[in-house]
């Protein structure tokens, strides 16, 4: 019973601070795991946010210009008032003017806006505290305006209208979203009597087919949901039905990251379930879990083994030291009390065993915390790592390396990183990074892999060397990771902001942008350029005929046309609407610019088949010609939009070049 007794002394502390110890770390990692997660979650929300305002911003620009072209249009005809009452689709309500002109069921003010702009235009009465559609070219879905409509009632935008403020937002209209603008029209006294409203529609599609591409974990997905709380973008790897029971998360099972959109007034959600999250946190801790018990298995035997030796056994000196030593060893005490004992002796042993012991613990707690810190890091780490020896030859990799290159550990252990296609776009890349270990630092930069499956992809790639402590070198260690898809939606998201997401051609700040260039090389070089500014002859019919899908594909055509009669160092740009800018370089005198812009007019006037149908337009080009006409690159714009307009107003068809002199064209 004694011995017992001594037993549980001894072992029953050290298990108890074993399992308290393996237990509180392992708490700890789970605890951060699981921080980490949400915090990439929250990331997640915030580019859904991004993207979005990026959207809307890319508008913003044409919704403030064609809001004022509407109200400069509609004052130039005169003060707004109500004068009487008219008759609507069966229903009285107060008659809008203009000056002398009643603007019920009028499209001039709203066509002249969407003409130019293409976006859609509205003039709204008030009548009771509602607002109707009295001139618009929304259309309901039959393809008829939406004359005699109501302002959504239920909507964001009354109240503002109703306290004669003016709204900038998205909003629904017939069931779409689109980038708005909404101004009070107030008479004299101050009243408000109606609206002016401009807006486009978002181009819903491209937005749905990024956001489908997102995903969380492996089930987590990607929401955004509207103001009325409905579904608007989704993750392609989940259903709405799903979705929606998830945002509703009766049983908790999910874990729900939200950012309010205030722009759009929608909401951005990542929703990954919660179990997944644990899973995934709790796979990082079976490494330690597992070294940290056979830690505790292995002083627990030498413990026993301590115990059965010199402490049940024959003691060979005094019994008091002895037992004081043993109960100091007991208590885990093993530092230097002064005890003394003959040599040879069981007491001198021990003596000697409890320094080794001192020496041996502060080891083995060194090495395992480098050891847990290590492999954790090396199996979990998201990047791939692989391991070489000193002839460059891979000795281990970890499970990302395969899940990214495509290669599988025994494929990979043996075999050089060039032979598995890293850096593939550098042939002598590894061969002059080897050649003198002793003298190369570490390199870390962006480069092209060759995947197994013979798929090339971008890679952020670390390679550095080890040495011992004699400074020898021993192995590389690379690390790397596929950025890919990050490249891909950095350029689509840059490809957004500067092209017109008809034609895909220049939009008016990347046109700026390059015009910018192309005058600082022609004042270098002494080069002529031409500035052109050109607008489509009667295209409004062929929208208000065949609907703006045919002026769609009319434009489509178009942009076609015009890139086989320009060369590769000209730039055409579409600004809005049927509106086209070029820049034309490099041709020695006038009366060559003027032969290109003669061959550019025949190509437009080549008849479209457009439906089945054959369809004719022609264009008006203004045009003016640097360095002659030595202005800053948005005068020199403007100046050929006023030679355009004079082109235009001569019966279009043809093209004018700006004279210096007021008001004179060639």
């Amino acid at each position: 019973m004694k011995h017992i007794s001594v037993i549980k002394r001894i072992l029953r502390p050290l298990f108890l601070v074993g399992v308290f110890s393996i237990l509180a770390t392992a708490i700890y990692m789970f605890a951060i795991d699981m921080q980490r997660i949400e915090n990439r979650a929250i990331a997640e929300t915030n580019k859904l946010s991004y993207l979005l305002e990026m959207t809307q911003s890319l508008v913003n620009e044409r919704v403030n210009s064609s809001m004022q072209l509407l109200k400069q249009n509609s004052l130039a005809l005169g003060e707004p008032t109500i004068n009487g009452s008219i008759v609507l689709h069966n229903s009285t309500i107060p008659n809008l003017m203009f000056g002398k002109e009643s603007q019920t069921k009028q499209a001039d003010l709203v066509d002249g806006v969407t003409s130019i702009e293409n976006g859609t235009a509205t003039l709204f009465v008030k009548n009771n505290g509602s607002f109707v559609r009295i001139a618009t070219n929304v259309r309901q879905k039959d393809g008829i305006r939406a004359v005699g409509t109501l302002l959504d009632p239920k909507g964001k935008v009354l109240t503002y209208l109703q306290d004669g403020k003016s709204f900038y937002g998205v909003v629904d209209i017939l069931g779409e979203p689109y980038i708005s603008g909404y101004e009070p029209i107030k008479n004299k006294s101050g009243t408000v009597i109606g609206a002016w409203y401009v807006g486009y529609k978002v181009n819903a599609n491209a937005l749905e087919d990024a956001i489908k591409k997102w995903s969380f974990l492996n089930s987590g997905f990607a929401v955004i949901t509207d103001y009325n709380h409905h579904i608007r973008f989704l993750s392609d790897n989940t259903s709405i039905s799903q979705a929606n029971d998830a945002l509703k998360n009766k049983n908790g099972a999910w874990s729900i990251i939200k950012k309010d959109i205030p722009a759009w007034d929608f909401q951005a959600y990542i929703i990954y379930p919660k179990r997944e999250a644990y899973f995934s946190s709790a796979s990082t801790l079976y490494p330690l879990l597992l070294i940290g018990s056979i830690f505790g298995l292995a002083l627990v035997l030498l413990a026993f083994y301590a115990i059965k030796r010199f402490v049940l056994t024959p003691l060979g000196g005094d019994p008091e030291t002895a037992s004081r030593l043993v109960g100091r060893i007991e208590r885990g005490d093993f530092a230097d009390d002064g005890t003394h004992a003959n040599p040879g002796t069981l007491i001198d042993n021990m003596l000697k065993m409890r320094e080794r012991l001192r020496e041996l613990v502060g080891e083995l707690r060194e090495s395992t915390e480098r050891l847990t810190v290590s492999s954790s890091v090396f199996k979990h780490a998201h990047d791939g790592i692989f391991i070489t020896d000193s002839n460059a030859k891979i000795t281990e990799v970890n499970p990302a390396f395969t899940e990214i290159s495509g290669y599988n550990r025994n494929e990979a252990i043996g075999r050089t990183p060039r032979e598995l296609g890293f850096v593939h776009d550098k042939a002598d890349f590894f061969t002059t990074l080897f050649k003198d270990t002793q003298n190369k630092g570490d390199w870390r930069g962006e480069t092209i892999n060759l995947h197994k499956n013979g798929n090339e992809y971008m890679a952020s790639f670390d390679l550095f060397p080890v040495f011992d402590e004699s400074n020898n070198f021993q192995h590389y260690i690379g690390l790397f990771s596929d950025i890919t898809l990050e490249k891909e939606q950095q350029k689509a998201l840059e490809h957004m902001a500067y092209h017109d997401s008809l034609t895909q051609l220049p939009n008016r700040t990347l046109f700026s942008d390059r015009l910018q260039q192309v005058l600082a090389r022609a004042a270098r070089s002494k080069e002529m350029v031409a500035i052109c500014y050109f607008d489509l002859d009667k295209f409004k019919p062929i929208n208000d005929a065949l609907g703006h899908e045919a002026g769609d594909q009319l434009l489509i055509q178009l942009t076609a046309r015009l890139r086989e009669n320009l060369r590769e160092s000209d730039t055409i740009a579409r600004l809005g609407g049927d509106e086209f800018a070029l820049l034309l370089c490099g041709l020695p005198s006038i009366d060559e610019y003027s032969k290109t812009l003669d061959r550019i007019l025949e190509s437009i006037e080549s008849p479209f088949a457009i439906f089945d149908q054959t369809l004719y337009i022609s264009a008006s080009i203004g045009y003016t010609v640097f360095p002659g006409d030595n202005e800053s690159p948005d005068i020199l714009l403007r100046h050929a939009d006023q030679a355009m307009y004079q082109a235009k107003s001569n019966g279009g068809g043809h093209h004018y070049l700006f004279n210096m002199q007021p008001n004179l064209f060639s």
